[in-house]
């Protein structure tokens, strides 16, 4: 048996043309991709209608198609499926998406700002180096601390073995996997 139901998100309004086989279609979240992100990002608090129920196909499909195209459901701000609902797996053969859909699967993908933003954003990064200062606190964030032993028996307590290594003229990709020309550095939890 198939079922059409709608969704309906209880703080936000948006509404979800779908269908299921499952014996339970409230349990059902659905399988749009802009509607199952809406719901990660506003929570699982929908109402579920049930629209119909068939046993044939042929029917169900027609009942779909014909709902989503007098609802508009693609176009509209109210629906969040971004393609038609044929009633059966998948869109309608030689299915296409319009430019407002494009549009909207590509908000999803990248948020809600235009890419002319992100554009204008890495225009103002060009030529940016850090200071000297803001290179300092970097690293004394990210800095570990390691317990080096030199080849002669020594212990030293290090914090940058980045740092180190290069006052000391070592290879630090080495050296941070344990042992390397005498020497070994093991990383001590903080």
């Amino acid at each position: 048996m198939i079922t059409l139901y709608i969704k309906i998100h209880k703080k936000t309004g948006l509404k979800y043309f779908g269908k299921t086989t499952k014996n339970d279609p409230f349990k059902y979240k659905g399988s749009g991709k802009y509607w199952l992100k809406h719901l990660k990002v506003h929570g699982n608090d929908v109402d579920t209608e049930i629209l119909a129920t068939f046993n044939c196909e042929a029917e169900c499909s027609k009942f779909a198609l014909d709902f989503s195209e007098k609802n508009n459901i693609i176009e509209s701000k109210d629906w969040a499926n971004l393609r038609l609902e044929n009633g059966l797996d998948g869109a309608p053969i030689g299915n296409t998406f319009s430019a407002e859909t494009i549009k909207r699967m590509s908000e999803v993908k990248r948020g809600k700002r235009p890419r002319e933003y992100y554009v204008q954003l890495a225009k103002k990064r060009i030529g940016y180096t850090q200071t000297e200062n803001q290179k300092n606190i970097v690293s004394q964030k990210l800095s570990k601390i390691w317990s080096i032993t030199d080849p002669n028996g020594n212990n030293i307590t290090v914090k940058n073995l980045t740092k180190f290594c290069r006052e000391n003229s070592l290879d630090q990709g080495n050296l941070s996997r344990g042992k390397y020309k005498g020497w070994t550095a093991y990383k001590l939890d903080k």
